[in-house]
């Protein structure tokens, strides 16, 4: 898994623990996310494992269903769009877009249907494939290394960018309750603007004597 859902409903039942046990709970969750290793409890945290091991497992496998369908739909539309031509099948180099139209023929003589039709249908489903593969907007979160070569392009300074990997992994990604990310660059900029801010606000301010 690349990343690690955290259930809000968490809160409630992790109250009572103390932040020792908490954050042993939490690295045992990153653990057994990242490696599927079974964590060794002795304090409370022992007694919600199985609650919070479940989440993870559902988890893990809506993740890995959700590649198998986007691996599935890339596949379905690579094979429908010959990648060694343009688009049309059959037609040779040394002819033009029509198949089979003899070359000797003046505007006069009429074009077979079936070969206009089969050409356009053609053309068609071209323009349909680079449509769909255009508009699939498919999230790639980045690594902290990803991260730190954008904010030094930009030479932002105030962003620790493991720190911000590891923020918006333990939130699946997620801007909000329901809005997923879709531009990571962004919330980096966006970082950068609060960061900035925050900075201004605790100058100190030179009082007059």
């Amino acid at each position: 898994m690349t990343y690690l859902k955290v259930w809000v409903s968490l809160k409630d039942a992790l109250e009572p623990f103390s932040d020792a046990e908490k954050g042993r709970l939490f690295d045992a969750m990153l653990t057994y996310a990242d490696s599927g290793e079974e964590p060794h409890f002795t304090g409370n945290e022992r007694f919600i494992w199985a609650m919070v091991r479940q989440n993870i497992d559902m988890t893990r496998n809506e993740s890995e269903k959700n590649r198998r369908n986007v691996r599935n739909r890339w596949n379905e539309t690579s094979d429908s769009v010959r990648t060694d031509t343009t688009g049309y099948e059959n037609i040779q180099d040394d002819t033009t877009v029509y198949d089979g139209i003899r070359t000797d023929t003046d505007e006069n003589e009429s074009i077979q249907p079936d070969t206009l039709k089969k050409s356009k249908e053609k053309k068609s489903n071209v323009k349909k494939c680079n449509s769909l593969l255009h508009s699939k907007n498919i999230f790639v979160p980045p690594t902290a290394e990803e991260v730190k070569a954008y904010c030094d392009e930009r030479g932002i300074y105030l962003i620790d960018p493991q720190y911000f990997v590891d923020y918006y992994e333990a939130r699946g990604w997620m801007l909000t309750k329901n809005r997923k990310m879709v531009d990571w660059k962004a919330a980096v900029r966006t970082w950068e603007k609060n960061e900035r801010e925050r900075a201004e606000r605790e100058r100190p301010v030179d009082l007059p004597f």
